[in-house]
């Protein structure tokens, strides 16, 4: 299974999180205020942006002219 990273999981970053439902998401709410917390919810936390950096998959971009 692909692991998706949210960096910032505010109301946007969680609502794009939110539709990988095929992924697993991680996030982190360190350093993050209470209502970036609440938009969270549901995605997996860990303790640092160092362990979702760790935890998530690498996303390379593809050459369009093949």
């Amino acid at each position: 299974m692909t692991t998706v990273g949210i960096v910032s999981p505010g109301a946007m970053g969680a609502a794009v999180g939110r539709a990988l439902a095929a992924a697993r998401i991680v996030a982190t709410g360190e350093g993050r205020s209470a209502p970036t917390e609440q938009f969270a919810r549901g995605i997996e936390s860990l303790p640092s942006l160092a362990d979702v950096v760790g935890a998530s998959d690498p996303v390379s971009r593809r050459s369009e002219a093949s």
